[in-house]
This record gives structure tokens, sequence and C-alpha cells, in this order.
């Protein structure tokens, strides 16, 4: 009995499916071995926080009062 194309790639797909299901088998006995987090080895250190002292005030565009600027417009 032959099987047809479909029916031998689904099969194909179910076997490859099931034997990618679970760990392979191991002999290592160590348990977990993930670093601990109590005691880590690579330890980052965070950027210096920036001193605003020698910084100025930031530009700002001068203030202009539209009443002041409305007679500067008449007056001339």
């Amino acid at each position: 009995m032959r099987l047809k194309g479909g029916v031998m790639g689904a099969l194909f797909v179910a076997v490859v499916g099931v034997a990618a299901c679970g760990d392979p088998e191991t002999n290592d006995t160590r348990g977990y071995t993930k670093a601990p987090l109590e005691n880590p080895s690579v330890v980052i250190t965070p950027e210096p926080a920036p001193t605003f002292e020698g910084m100025n005030e930031p530009v700002r565009p001068p203030v202009v009062d539209p009443n002041e600027l409305a007679s500067q417009q008449q007056g001339q």
C-alpha cells in the first residue's frame, strides 16, 4: 500500500514534532546551572549623575508685552 505525498508529509511533520518535544537526555548531575544571583560575577556600574553647577540657564526668547508692541507700531 502506497501512501500519498500529503499523508507522508503529515506523518513526517508529526514524527519530527514528537521527536522535538522535551529536553535531550544528559548525564549532567550539576542541577540548576545558571549563575547564582547572590554572588554575581559581572557588576555593571551606573553612569555618574550629571552636575548642573556648571550649566547656564537655557536660552529663552525675549518676552514682549503685546500692548507695548502695539503702541510701538502705532507710533511709527
